[in-house]
Formats: C-alpha cells, structure tokens, sequence
C-alpha cells in the first residue's frame, strides 16, 4: 500500500516530492518575502519574460543557436544572455512596461 502526503502539517513539517520521491523537512518561516528589491526583480523578470513573446521567430532564432551550444532552453539563454546588462531605466505605472537601453542579438529594443 502507498500513502502521498503533500503540503504542511500545521507549523512543523512540509511533505513534498521531487524527482527522486517524496520527502518530508521541518517547516521554516520565509524571510523577507515581499521586499521592494524582489518587487523589482520580479517585475524585470516579467518584462523579459513579455519580451521573449513579442519576439519573432527569426529574431528568437539567434537564441536558439546560444542554447543548442551551451545545451540549454532558448528562453533560458535569452535570459542569461539579457538579464546582466537588463537596466530599468522607468517604469510605467499605466503599462508597467520597462524600457531597456540595449538592442540585443538581432532584436531592436523596446
């Protein structure tokens, strides 16, 4: 007989599964969860996310010859290739659109 357990037990352990099966950890407290730095980040996340769709095939093809060396998805070695030099010069409060200072591999910027 097989028993899953998943999610808390009240404020003392957390049952959950990977790859290799299931296991259970004490429960710890998040930290600085919802701080204004990881408002930020996680924004810019998201703008490079909505990027990558508005991007074209032809312009996302040059991001799929990075990651076939480097043996990585596309979108993940755009990201590595965008997010070093990523600034947000403004935000938006209207679009909530960042706006870049860089053209980038065979795309023309925002």
């Amino acid at each position: 007989m097989s028993v899953e357990a998943h999610g808390k037990v009240g404020r003392a352990l957390v049952f959950a599964t990977n790859r290799w099966g299931q296991y259970v950890k004490i429960y710890t407290i998040p930290r600085y969860t919802n701080t204004e730095g990881q408002k930020k980040v996680r924004h810019a996340y998201g703008q490079i996310g909505q990027l990558w769709r508005t991007m074209t095939p032809e312009q996302k093809e040059v991001y799929h010859a990075g990651a076939k060396r480097l043996r990585i998805n596309p979108f993940n070695y755009f990201f590595k290739v965008i997010w070093p030099d990523f600034y947000v010069l403004e935000y938006s409060t209207i679009t909530g659109k960042a706006i870049l200072n860089k053209n980038y591999l065979g795309f023309g910027g925002y």
